[in-house]
């Protein structure tokens, strides 16, 4: 039977009504990430991961969006997940990395990137490495892939049902949340070409490189690197420049301090459009571990001193992106309960919002034609694609809209006290959907 609060929103000679949200419901949630704009403009594609009870295991799976909102399509429907869509310089393709079996006997497979045309057809798997891919980029002209590779897992077996080998700790840096117990394998850069489908290797060192990012000319890579006789005790890292070639030196740009050792929560270095400078992010104090607050900076790509941008702000700074001009950057800007996309004077400093209120600016992507798309969330919304039009949103994915429509949100208010010190302390009071100041609430 509902309860009063719920009858109020039930219509009479209907059978189903607006009900409050339940812990089963949690099942139901879609998980959207990863919007990329499609070289014309016209599609966004995207990640959407939905609960598997039967596996205890969350699924994802690629979609696409029209830029207009008027269509959506699923694009993979697979047992595996798939990840990290990119866009070939062309749009035909659509690049992305899933770990499926290669054939019947692969039954343990790493994570590789695979290839949907978008004339039709199923996705092919395009690269063979030893181990997992963790991440890869287009050159600018479409026929490379940079990659990062991990060496093979020692610890794979070739039957999986042979008793795995012991796990021998020799390292400082031994474990990490999903990954588990880390073995003594390290990830490399590689080029990958695309009409011969083989690799090469460009860096030697076991700096455990990442996040690759190709100059517009497409004659120079940047990337992150750790150096030093034992990388996982410090918490350093290197932007390095280098050819495309096997055998081309690495040449450093700046070493800059990282949070925890960990480069998973910086963004790719960003290339000017006229490839004179190179935008990263950098963390602050290690001694505040967590509670220091990281920064974007600016260096020209022959070397120098880096400038950083915003140096008085002391709010997080995240996935810088040049405007098509190079007169501005845009960034995600971590504020109190909430945060938005900005943007920033290369030279001058001067900031700008881009999105406004109360909202979770999460992930977004600026399109050849300036264009952005936003993945963002509210206090009773979870994380959506939208085109951001002017200072208004405009819903794409609606991956949670049918499940949504038949349920009641509680209310968040926000709320500010003070310490004991003075200190101000943010927060919010969700209350039970029906609730009303002075009622108690029915068991």
């Amino acid at each position: 039977q509902a309860e009063d609060g719920i009858r109020d929103h039930c219509v009479t000679g209907v059978q189903t009504c607006a009900l409050p949200i339940s812990p089963a419901d949690l099942l139901l949630e879609r998980s959207v990430s990863e919007p990329v704009i499609s070289p014309d403009g016209k599609w966004v594609a995207y990640v959407s991961s939905v609960a598997d009870t039967a596996k205890d295991a969350f699924n994802a799976d690629l979609w696409m969006a029209s830029r207009d909102g008027s269509r959506n399509l699923r694009l993979t429907r697979t047992p595996e997940d798939e990840s990290s869509p990119q866009w070939s310089p062309d749009g035909r393709f659509l690049a992305f990395r899933a770990a499926r079996p290669a054939d019947d006997k692969d039954k343990k497979p790493v994570t590789q990137i695979w290839l949907l045309d978008r004339d039709g057809g199923d996705a092919e798997r395009l690269t063979d490495f030893p181990g997992s891919v963790s991440e890869f980029a287009w050159s600018p002209d479409g026929r490379r892939l940079a990659v990062i590779a991990w060496e093979a897992d020692s610890r794979k077996t070739r039957d999986p049902d042979a008793t795995a080998p012991p796990i021998v700790i020799d390292r400082y840096y031994f474990k990490e949340d999903y990954t588990g117990y880390v073995g003594p394998e390290h990830k490399f850069l590689y080029l990958f070409d695309m009409a011969t489908r083989k690799a090469e290797r460009l860096t030697a060192a076991p700096n455990d490189e990442s996040r690759p990012a190709w100059s517009p000319d497409g004659r120079t890579l940047a990337f992150l690197g750790r150096e030093g006789t034992d990388p996982d005790r410090g918490n350093r890292f290197t932007l390095f420049v280098t050819e495309p070639k096997p055998g081309a030196a690495p040449r450093r740009l700046v070493e800059f301090q990282g949070e925890n050792g960990d480069s998973s929560w910086m963004s790719t270095p960003q290339w000017s459009p006229d490839g004179r400078r190179i935008a990263y992010t950098a963390g602050g104090d290690p001694k505040l571990i967590y509670y220091a607050t990281y920064g974007a900076w600016v260096i020209d790509a022959a070397g120098g001193e880096p400038r950083k941008l915003l140096p008085a702000l002391d709010r997080n700074l995240t996935k810088p992106r040049w405007t098509q001009d190079g007169k501005r950057l845009q960034l995600l800007l971590e504020d109190d309960r909430n945060q938005q996309l900005i943007s920033v004077g290369a030279d001058d400093g001067v900031m700008r919002n881009l999105t406004e209120g109360r909202r979770e600016v999460l992930d977004y992507d600026l399109g050849g034609d300036g264009r952005n798309v936003v993945l963002q969330s509210t206090v009773d919304r979870p994380a959506e694609v939208f085109a951001l039009e002017g200072r208004g949103l405009r819903p794409l994915s609606r991956q949670n809209d049918e499940w949504l429509a038949g349920r009641r949100i509680g209310n968040t208010a926000e709320i500010s006290v003070k310490s004991r010190d003075g200190t101000r302390i943010s927060g919010f009071i969700v209350t039970p959907p029906g609730w009303k100041k002075g009622k108690p609430d029915r068991k």
